[in-house]
């Protein structure tokens, strides 16, 4: 689930930096992505979004589970909050 902010802005007019914020925000708040959606919602490809969330998950406490659906992880839990 990608939050509102990218349905009023066309993915094309964002660039790299402003989609990695919005998918680090949307995962923080308690969001869950795939690869497929979020290229979708962001106009790239699935490969992109995959190196996206790749990057991301050596800085920031997130990881997949079995069906490749990325979420923030809660030190308290062991899956998405």
């Amino acid at each position: 689930m990608i939050r509102s902010s990218v349905r009023r802005n066309d993915p094309g007019e964002l660039i790299p930096t402003e989609r990695v914020a919005l998918v680090a925000v949307d995962l923080a708040l308690g969001g869950t992505v795939t690869t497929t959606f979020l290229a979708a919602q962001l106009g790239i490809s699935r490969s992109g979004a995959w190196r996206m969330l790749t990057k991301l998950s050596r800085v920031l406490p997130i990881t997949s589970d079995d069906d490749e659906r990325w979420y923030w992880v809660d030190s308290q839990s062991t899956g998405p909050r």
